[in-house]
């Protein structure tokens, strides 16, 4: 029997097996009475069951259809009002390609039927529609569900920009290139290339939430609509941006019950109000339902909270512990308290009443845990939360007061993949309980723990990288938590300590940032890595107290320096490295000293100075041998192998690296081990060892593949494509070669990859010929990165077969 599924536009719609065989037994009757007795045999053959049973799956499926999809037959059964069409098997199109990155809402849209209709119509007319209301209006949703309704409209599609999480105007553009899947271009303004990018697209983009980044929102949208002549910009935001021919529609709160209409059961049911309070009812209690009894309740709840959707959900999440007539009279004793004062617009003041009450009819462990929980930026997890509540405390009760946030609608949770569930607020709530964690005087409190539940992250994770199995897993980790980690080093300006705290913090995500510029398979950073990380060890070292000539700064500049020498900033960088070795030697560390001169090597050797770069290589293996570091020693043999190929002394290099492999196996993480190996191999290929370098990089590989590390990639393509040119497979080298130059760009390689590759290309150009090899060349430049490393990884295989 063939799968069955339900599917919109293509995209299949997650649907239990109950609620299947009832939509497909009322597919069958189509327009027609099923009686629930029909259904109850259909979805529960055999088994007496509650009808509340039934209840539960009717509604689910009117979340999925619509609420007037299904019409109930009072007191006999359901009725589907939808009209089905019959196909025939194959007739079912494939899935269009995706268009669109729009959220899929769990709920229904509730209200606005006549305003979607008229900003469809102004979005034919306008090229900039910004929407303006309160913080809980519903902005966001009327945005999404109007993007629906004129997705068809945009050849390009509509591409979805949250930008509640950004907090520095100047990573507007980089979350914008980001939802739209441009990449940045080294040395070209962001700005220009979108611009040259949307320049011929027509296209619709939602700026959501722009009031907080209103001058840089209305700089990009100038910019943009200026060159993209078929763009067009809907935008949420608390003010208008203020851009010229921009059209601003309010969001108007949702039609309220009047006084009249109180008892009036069928009327009240119509009032958008009321429907929305009743369906986020359900959510808590399924068998909520409305009647005469608790109508009036209802419109009254509705009316006093001014149909404002936010408030309204608040409120109905109570419904499982509270009656109608309970959540009404603790309306009626907090609405008129204001948390914005006498001058707060009244819409303002009635949000404020609403945060209020949800706030203050919580358990006061929940209000202590949910102030505490303010101070993350862009979320937490569950042990980050346990910090927050501090000790003694058991991570199950901070589940169990979490879960009762969740419950109550002030807290979100969010899922990455199979990984662990993050959780966050609304921003409109996290700024409320942040005023409340104030008003208690517990935000020094907080945000140092906050500080210190970051610090000691970092450090964990910059100490099990070292040891551990899944060489890079840090980098996603890490970057779904880099709000949090920048709002810590922010604190470390204020707290007492925060010098050497800063320092640490800084020091333990050193190899974050190259390493993050460098990730495959995650998305644009919203900030060039690099240049945030160099910005926060400058500020970092520059704290009073900093200036220290302490480990943590002697560290922090070697971490500088590392940065400044990627970035390509040379003589920063050795002046960064110069002040580092200054002090390891004031300290005495010949670990750390060597670590340091180990480094210095590279630039000597750049700038082919060989003398001078082994003389500091072998220095290094003289301290490192002093101090017993093995990881030191491995890296002093692979600078030393990295100068002898500078210098072309094959054998040599093949001597020192082989030593360096050796010691490497013993102390270092396994994607160093791997680097080392790649190095290894391509110095033996120019010697004829095929079978010793096909052996490294067959070591090598899994490694490289499970880092998604696009350096360490590039540098396994380039000794692939030297091993193809070696072994007579000419065209295939040059295909190799022209996905590593087009890949390369956004990678830093260093001067001999650069080098070496550039010898390849030449002596692949004498075999081949210049037309050849530039056909093959181009065709190895089409190829997608993951493509080419497949591509690579399978002709390694090939050889392996072959019994080399």
């Amino acid at each position: 029997m063939g799968e069955r599924q339900l599917l919109d536009n293509g995209d299949v719609v997650p649907l239990g097996g109950r609620a299947f065989e009832v939509l497909t037994a009322l597919v069958e009757y189509s327009g027609k009475l099923v009686t629930k007795e029909q259904l109850f045999e259909r979805a529960w053959p055999g088994v007496v069951v509650e009808e509340n049973n039934l209840q539960v799956q009717i509604s689910t499926l009117r979340k999925v259809l619509g609420q007037g999809a299904i019409a109930t037959v009072s007191g006999q059964g359901y009725r589907l009002v939808l009209e089905a069409t019959e196909i025939g098997p194959g007739a079912i199109p494939a899935p269009a390609p995706r268009k669109h990155n729009l959220p899929k809402p769990l709920t229904g849209f509730i209200g606005h039927e006549q305003d979607l209709g008229s900003c469809a119509q102004l979005l034919e007319q306008t090229r900039l529609l910004t929407l303006i209301g309160i913080g809980g209006c519903g902005k966001t949703r009327f945005a999404i569900q109007l993007a629906e309704q004129v997705l068809p409209a945009f050849r390009d599609g509509v591409w979805f920009v949250d930008l509640a999480p950004v907090a520095e105007a100047t990573h507007v553009p980089f979350t914008v290139a980001t939802r739209l899947r441009i990449r940045e271009v080294p040395d070209i303004p962001l700005e220009e290339t979108l611009s040259d990018q949307l320049a011929n697209q027509h296209l619709l983009l939602i700026l959501d939430n722009c009031e907080h980044l209103l001058e840089s929102c209305a700089q990009l949208a100038q910019r943009l609509l200026q060159a993209a002549p078929n763009l067009r910009i809907l935008a949420t935001s608390r003010e208008s941006l203020g851009v010229a021919g921009e059209q601003i529609v309010t969001v108007r709160s949702l039609n309220a019950p009047q006084f009249s209409a109180d008892h009036d059961i069928d009327l009240l049911s119509t009032c958008e109000a009321v429907r929305l309070f009743v369906g986020r009812a359900r959510l808590s209690l399924p068998t909520f339902a409305l009647n005469s009894e608790i109508g009036p309740g209802v419109a009254d709840i509705c009316r006093r909270l001014d149909g404002i959707p936010l408030a309204i959900e608040l409120a109905a999440a109570r419904v499982a512990v509270l009656s109608v007539e309970q959540i009404r009279s603790r309306l009626n004793e907090r609405f008129s308290l204001l948390v914005g004062g006498a001058r707060a617009l009244p819409r303002h003041r009635t949000l404020a009443a609403v945060m209020q009450w949800s706030y203050e009819h919580l358990a006061s462990r929940e209000r202590q845990l949910v102030r505490r929980l303010s101070v993350f930026a862009g979320g937490w997890t569950l042990d980050a939360a346990t910090a927050m509540a501090g000790s003694p405390v058991d991570q199950g009760d901070v589940l169990t007061l979490l879960s009762g946030l969740i419950d109550k609608s002030l807290v979100e949770v969010e899922r990455h993949g199979d990984g662990e569930p993050h959780y966050r607020m609304l921003e409109t709530v996290r700024q409320y309980m942040f005023d409340r964690l104030e008003e208690v005087g517990e935000t020094s409190m907080a945000r140092t723990r906050h500080l210190q539940f970051f610090l000691d992250l970092a450090e964990a994770i910059h100490q099990s990288e070292f040891s551990g199995n899944s060489p890079g897993s840090f980098v996603p980790r890490l970057s779904r938590e880099l709000d949090n980690i920048l709002a810590a080093h922010s604190w470390c300006d204020v707290v007492e300590g925060g010098s050497e705290l800063g320092l640490r913090l800084v020091n333990a995500v050193q190899r974050y940032w190259v390493e993050r510029r460098h990730k495959i398979g995650l998305p644009p950073a919203e900030q060039d890595p690099l240049s945030l990380g160099y910005r926060l060890v400058v500020e970092a070292l520059a704290r009073p107290g900093a200036q220290a000539r302490t480990e943590h700064r002697c560290r922090a500049l070697y971490g500088l320096s590392s940065l400044a020498f990627v970035m390509r900033r040379h003589a920063e960088a050795e002046a960064h490295l110069v002040e580092s070795m200054a002090i390891a030697r004031e300290l005495g560390d010949n670990k750390i000293l060597a670590a340091r001169t180990g480094i210095l090597t590279m630039f000597y050797r750049f700038r082919k100075d060989f003398v001078s770069a082994k003389s500091y290589a072998e220095e290094t293996l003289s301290l490192a041998r002093q101090s017993e570091d093995k990881r030191t020693i491995a890296i002093a043999y692979l600078r030393l192998g990295e100068v002898s190929v500078s210098q072309n002394a094959m054998a040599e290099a093949d001597s020192y690296l082989a030593q360096s492999v050796a010691f490497a196996r013993e102390s270092c993480p396994p994607i160093d081990l791997a680097s080392i190996l790649v190095e290894q191999a391509s110095a033996i290929i120019w010697q004829g060892a095929h079978e010793r370098a096909i052996a490294a990089l067959r070591e090598a590989r899994p490694t490289i593949d499970a880092a998604k590390d696009k350096v360490r990639s590039i540098q396994f393509l380039t000794a692939i494509a030297a091993l193809a040119a070696l072994r007579k497979n000419s065209v295939q080298a040059a295909r190799f070669c022209g996905a590593v130059q087009v890949h390369a760009v956004l990678a830093w390689i260093s001067p001999d990859e650069e080098m070496r590759l550039a010898q390849l290309i030449t002596s692949l150009k004498h075999t081949l010929g210049e037309a050849d090899y530039a056909a093959a060349e181009a065709a190895g430049s089409e190829l997608q990165f993951q493509e080419v490393l497949a591509e690579a990884g399978a002709w390694l295989d090939n050889l392996l077969r072959q019994g080399w």
